[in-house]
Formats: structure tokens, sequence, C-alpha cells
């Protein structure tokens, strides 16, 4: 039986159902350098130190050969310091890796897809990120390809110590890019993607959102770096409760995966997708903000036309 090379890091909390339908898919990849880490309880949630230790009895299930590590917190950090210490902790032992949540649920071939990503690129600077779900909602599930993208998910993604380590987690200059023209140019002047990703920001740096997403997203801004997406969804959200959902919110959730032959796929030079990332954040907005109006319509394609001549 095949064993998977690549350092993988699951990040546990409180749920013991999707944790045990993710960690299934985890045993079943087998991989040879597993990294878990769990946040602690909250004191004044009732019953959550009982979901915690259920979560970490599952976790402790290790049916193959595998060197584990485990970083167990007493004490709860929260969302967003939680995420960012175990991922610290992880790249103080790998160069390269996976990284899973509790209610990312992966198509058997994520794995290898990272794995052949994270080889090939990996002296790469420009290219900065792999992702595993996309928003295409089934368009291209036939099509065993990727591109590289200015939009970045982090329902099962993975990584390079070189590019975690260059995050600052600080968003101190961040009204500098707001009043710049470098959040246009990032998301090809789509108006509304604009604005999802402007009001992300602008919680985060106001402090009301404790999330640790956006300063990957700002990064990501700032320094112009390409990631890699699937034209296939490779992960599905099965998380129905978390800390960031809201009810009506569900959109994205279970949305369908489809396994891809990462081993035959043409590996290219990284060069942004306009094209796929146009289509994409018009998924994500028409979600979130239902059908534009003809004028806004009207407004996107003339820039979406300009865009084609570059």
């Amino acid at each position: 039986m095949m064993t998977f090379k690549t350092p993988l890091l699951f990040l546990v909390f409180n749920r013991p159902d999707t944790t045990a339908v993710v960690f299934q898919r985890i045993r079943v990849a087998r991989p040879l350098f597993l990294f878990i880490a769990a946040d602690g309880p909250r004191k004044e949630v009732t019953g959550e130190r009982e979901k915690c230790e259920a979560v970490r009895a599952i976790v402790q299930e290790i049916d193959w050969p595998c060197d584990v590590r485990y970083l167990f917190r007493e004490e709860n950090l929260g969302c967003s310091s939680a995420v960012i210490s175990a991922i610290n902790w992880f790249f103080t032992h790998v160069q390269q890796g996976i990284i899973l949540e509790d209610d990312c649920k992966p198509e058997q071939s994520f794995f290898t897809f990272c794995e052949r990503m994270l080889d090939f690129y990996a002296n790469t600077d420009q290219v900065k990120i792999v992702s595993g779900t996309n928003y295409f909602f089934g368009q291209y599930a036939n099509v065993d390809d990727y591109y590289f993208t200015h939009y970045y998910t982090i329902w099962g993604w993975a990584t390079w110590k070189r590019v975690w380590d260059q995050i600052s987690f600080s968003l101190d200059d961040y009204p500098v890019l707001r009043n710049s023209k470098q959040l246009n140019s990032h998301y090809l002047y789509h108006p509304r993607m604009i604005q999802i990703i402007t009001d992300l920001l602008d919680q985060s740096y106001q402090g009301t959102l404790n999330a640790w997403v956006p300063y990957l997203v700002y990064h990501f801004i700032q320094t112009q770096g390409l990631g890699i997406m699937p034209l296939k969804n490779l992960v599905s959200n099965i998380g129905k409760e978390g800390t960031h959902t809201e009810e009506g919110e569900n959109f994205f959730l279970e949305m369908k995966t489809t396994a891809i032959h990462a081993e035959t796929l043409i590996m290219k030079a990284p060069r942004l997708g306009k094209k796929y990332d146009l289509i994409q954040y018009n998924n994500i907005a028409n979600q979130i903000y239902g059908k534009p109006s003809p004028q806004l319509l009207f407004k996107m394609f003339l820039k979406q036309h300009i865009l084609r001549l570059f």
C-alpha cells in the first residue's frame, strides 16, 4: 500500500463529526508525516471540553506507518492565534506542506495534486499557494488542468515555508494600500470582488474580525503573488457550524468534488489566468450579492474588454 510523503497539518478543535470524516480521508492518503494541532476549549462554553476531548481521541487513531506530532492546547487561543501559531509550528519542522481544517473534506486526488505543485514550484517565488477549492460550481469538472490566480482559497491548501515566513501579520500600512490602485489591479477592476476583499480587510484592520485569512490575502496583494487553482473542485467544506458561519450563508458548503489526474498534468510557467479569475469573481459576487444590475454589467463588460488587450 502506497504512502504519501508530503507533510500534512490537520487543524482541529471541537467538531468530532466533521473531524472524523476528514480524518478518514487522511487515513486513506496515509501521510508519512502528520502534524495535528488542536485549540483548547473555551471555559465559558458548556460541554466544549468534552467535544475537544472526543476530537483528540479521533486524531490519535493512527493505524499506518507515520511520523505524527501533536500540538494540543490546554487554553483557547481563538481562531486567529490558534491557526497562526499552529502553522508557525508546522513550518519550524518542514519546508513545504498541506494544511487541512476539520471541516474540509478532500477528494483523494487533492493530495497528489498539492504534492506535484509543491515539488514543481518550490523555487518559484512568484507562486505563493496551492488551493484545492474553486468556485466554478462544476463548470470545468471535465477539464484536467489548473491555472494561476490572484484569488486564493484556504479550504484545503498548501504552501511553502519560504512564503509563510514572509507574512508580517500586520495591517498597519493597509490604509495606504486601500487608497492606491493596487486592490483594483489585483482583482482585475472587478468592482464587487474588490468590495468583498475591502470589507474583509477593513474589518480586520478595525479589529472587528478575529481571523487570520486577511493577513494572507493582504500579503499576496502586496507582493502580487500568484496562486495555483485546479479547474476541478477538489475540496468540499462540510462545516455547517463554525465561528464565521451565519445562517443563510451556505452557498459554498458541500460543493461537489471531482478527481483530477495530477500525474498527467502538463506543467507550465506562471501566468495569470484572467479569463478564469473573472468567471470565478462573478460566481462569488453573484452568490453574495445576487445578480448585478444592467448598468453594473455594462461597466464590468467594458473593463473586462479592456483587460483582453493586455
